[in-house]
């Protein structure tokens, strides 16, 4: 059965995205489909963003420091897991690459990364003339 990126942002666990509750996570989806803008009040006393939202991809400012993308990706054997980027920009931007079952549970990130940093794959990802 196929779940969408709607269905999994109802379910984000309070630890995974502990600004914004799950009140506020429907009143997202909710704004999205009256396409108002998607801004609700988040426990840190600011406001939180839904800027994007497809069937298998979503982004939101948590806050001017904060943000997150959460992205379905398809397996080869037919079933979904969750990629999930939290990104803090203070003083530069850093993120944090997680993957995640449809029921959020944690995978092993070297599993889908097999990797320790960007940089030490860097090379195998630039193709010079």
């Amino acid at each position: 059965m196929a779940i969408s990126i709607r269905d999994i942002w109802k379910v984000v666990p309070d630890g995974i995205v502990p600004a914004i509750d799950r009140m506020h996570r429907l009143e997202m989806l909710d704004l999205v489909d009256y396409k108002v803008k998607a801004e609700v009040d988040n426990r840190f006393g600011t406001t939180s963003v839904m800027d994007t939202i497809s069937a298998t991809f979503l982004h939101v400012k948590i806050s001017k420091a904060s943000d997150i993308a959460l992205r379905l990706l398809a397996t080869s054997d037919g079933d979904s897991i969750l990629c999930m980027i939290s990104t803090f920009h203070a003083p530069l931007p850093e993120s944090d690459i997680k993957f995640f079952s449809t029921s959020w549970q944690p995978l092993p990130t070297t599993q889908y990364m097999p990797f320790d940093t960007l940089s030490s794959i860097a090379s195998s990802l630039i193709l010079r003339p």
